[in-house]
């Protein structure tokens, strides 16, 4: 069907696809309260929960040290425990592209976010980072961490669409950096690994 048709779909301005109605609606995920929707600033996408069991959790939270204000919107629970956010929701892959972007705005309702930084392992994770920054009109950064779409797991419309809609993109090496650039033709920035600040010694 159209809706489920995501080089259409995706597409689609804000105004547009607000004129699609879900196929079929998933058990309702409990929307952010409005007064605490208020102090969340900035979105961050991701696969899986971020905490200190994995290393891009390990370097997000290094990254974004103090997550207070930051609303995080993931894809799966792997992990049965996230240390990162101020509030935190996942969205599961649909099908039906309009119920996934109605549950974002359903949840992103009252948040002034100023930005959306996604670090994509799978193609919904971009579909969520796309629908934030669409729906709260606010820039998109997306942070090559895995290679997930030149080895063939994240499709190229998708990851071509986040590319040239992100007002910045980074890699994190600079073999990955020249493999996106030649396929994509979007510049790309080099962000890497990071350590904590009090392991470095100063003089």
């Amino acid at each position: 069907t159209f809706l489920r048709n995501r080089q259409i779909f995706l597409h689609l301005n804000r105004e547009e696809w607000r004129s699609f109605e879900p196929v079929q609606k998933r058990p309702t995920i409990a929307t952010v309260p409005m007064e605490e929707a208020s102090h969340l600033n900035f979105a961050v996408v991701t696969t899986s929960e971020i905490n200190g069991n994995h290393g891009a959790g390990i370097l997000l939270q290094r990254i974004f040290p103090d997550s207070s204000r930051i609303f995080h919107l993931r894809s799966f629970n792997f992990y049965g425990e996230n240390d990162f956010g101020g509030i935190d929701r996942e969205i599961a892959p649909s099908e039906d592209l309009a119920e996934t972007y109605h549950e974002v705005s359903s949840q992103i309702s009252g948040m002034p976010l100023e930005g959306v930084f996604c670090v994509p392992f799978a193609t919904h994770d971009l579909t969520l980072a796309l629908a934030v920054s669409q729906i709260a009109r606010c820039p998109l950064g997306i942070f090559i961490m895995d290679d997930q779409n030149l080895c063939g797991k994240i499709d190229d419309e998708v990851m071509g669409l986040a590319l040239r809609h992100a007002s910045v993109r980074f890699g994190i090496s600079q073999e990955m950096i020249d493999g996106y650039e030649r396929k994509f033709g979007e510049k790309f920035s080099f962000l890497p690994p990071v350590v904590p600040s009090h392991s470095i010694r100063s003089t």
